[in-house]
Order: C-alpha cells, then structure tokens, then sequence
C-alpha cells in the first residue's frame, strides 16, 4: 500500500513539474525595443508667431517610427501609447509643468495655431507669457499600455511667441473710484492682468471717498464682485440674477495701491506702492 501511495505522489509531482515547465514556456517576456523613436518636424517656421485671428492655420506637423517593441515571441501586438511632451529649453523634459498631449497611434500629428497656444498658455501647467518669444522643445514617449517600457524620440526646438489666451478669465475694476466712473464697459487701462488659476492683479491710482466693483464679463453689471474692507478680506459675488454685494471703499490715504484678487477663494488684497 506505502509502495502505491509513493507511486502516486511521485506521478502527481511530475505533472505538477511538466504543468510549470509547460507555463514557462508560454511566458511571454520583453526583449526591448528595436530602435528608438526618430522624430522629424516640417510645416512650421522659426520663429513662429501664433496669430490669434488664424487659430486654424497649420503651423508644426511632426512624424514618428514606431519603436518596434520585441518580445520572445516575436514583434509587439501591443498597443502603443505615444505623448507629445512640450516644454521649455532647458530643463531637459525633468520640467514638472511639461505639456504631455496623447495622441492616437498613428504616427503622426499637425497642430492647428489655436490648439498649440493653447498647449502653452491656455490652461496650460507651462504658462508661457503671451507676446514675448519662447524656445521651445518638443519629443515623442512611447510606451506599452500603462506607462510601461518608456522609449523616446530625439528632442525637435524651435522659437515660439504665443497669443493672447482667448479663453482665459477676465476681470475689470469699475466705479467712482476709478478713471471710468461707474460703467459696464470700462476701458482697458481698468483690466486686470491674468496671473493664471483665476487669480487677477492691477495697479491703480485711488484717491479718499471713492467706490469700486469687479466685473468679469465686459457690458455686463454680472457676474459683479464686491464687498471686502478697503485693506482687503474677503470678496462676494453676484453671478446673476441675484443681490449685488456691497461696493468697496477706496483706502483713506491717496496714492498707487496694487488690488490681488482670487476668485476661487474669494479674497482680494490690497496694498500701498
């Protein structure tokens, strides 16, 4: 019986042995990429100035190989994920605000005027400044599936000056205490300029006695914001349709004051320069 019992167990471990030999053998294992990502770029000038009156023009086309990933059992039948990664001269792409823009694996994109400057400015993590020209970088990261096995391109540069972001927040100081006296559709000596994640900042020449309100939309009383002390504090708004809050008071001592205003925490500050 003990004899049985041993041969049993002894056949039982060769299967088990023989299974796992049999798994190993249909592993499939990564063997690297045959050659790297090669990027080239055409349909563009440099410098490149965006223009914000042809947001649809074609202004950078750029081409890329697929990397050809190898496995043990022959070329990739993987998807392959492809960003575009934007950023300054520099930093080397170790930038932690690059722009990283998915595009479908077809080998090949061509940005619109509009959709680059959007990349650099609008809602952009780089925030370039508008107006002014940029050296920029651009290559390509390819990867299998989730971020695996990353290979990438050679780096393309080039001099880009950015347009005004057409879609950024806007804001406008307006009433007694300023230039424009209590309007709607105050000039653009009384716009804020944009600091980005809807903050705002403006420099400003207040006398004693004096009102003022923030408007974000140009002939429009609403969306209208108000109401914090003349050294600043928190703000209110009315986005329409209901109470207005309460006008600021210009400070008691004339002079040039510097207004901060945040949107999202509803806070404005206000200092003597």
């Amino acid at each position: 019986m003990k004899k049985i019992l041993k041969q049993i167990l002894f056949l039982s471990l060769m299967v088990s042995v023989f299974a796992s030999c049999k798994k190993d053998e249909n592993q499939t294992l990564y063997q690297g990429a045959a050659k790297p990502v090669a990027l080239t770029a055409s349909n563009y000038s440099d410098p490149t100035i965006l223009n914000s009156s042809k947001t649809s023009a074609e202004v950078l086309t750029l081409d890329w190989n697929n990397p050809e990933y190898k496995f043990n059992t022959g070329a990739s039948s993987y998807d392959v994920v492809y960003l575009i990664q934007v950023d300054t001269v520099g930093s080397n792409f170790t930038n932690p605000r690059k722009q990283e823009i998915a595009v479908p694996a077809n080998l090949t994109k061509t940005f619109k005027s509009g959709e680059f400057n959007d990349i650099l400015v609008s809602g952009s993590k780089l925030k370039l400044k508008e107006g002014i020209p940029h050296e920029v970088e651009v290559r390509i990261k390819a990867t299998l599936g989730n971020n695996a096995a990353p290979v990438y391109s050679n780096a393309f540069s080039f001099v880009v000056t950015p347009h005004e972001d057409l879609n950024k927040p806007r804001l406008w100081i307006t009433g007694s205490g300023t230039g424009s006296n209590w309007t709607n559709s105050p000039p653009d000596s009384q716009e804020f300029t944009y600091l980005g994640d809807r903050k705002f900042q403006i420099e400003i020449d207040f006398q004693p006695g004096g009102q003022y309100k923030f408007l974000s939309k140009r002939g429009a009383w609403q969306p209208q914001w108000g109401g914090c002390e003349p050294t600043g504090g928190s703000i209110s708004e009315n986005p329409g349709g209901g109470s207005d809050p309460k006008e600021i008071n210009t400070p008691d001592e004339a002079g040039k004051y510097r207004i901060t205003v945040d949107l999202d925490a509803k806070t404005c500050t206000i200092v003597k320069i």
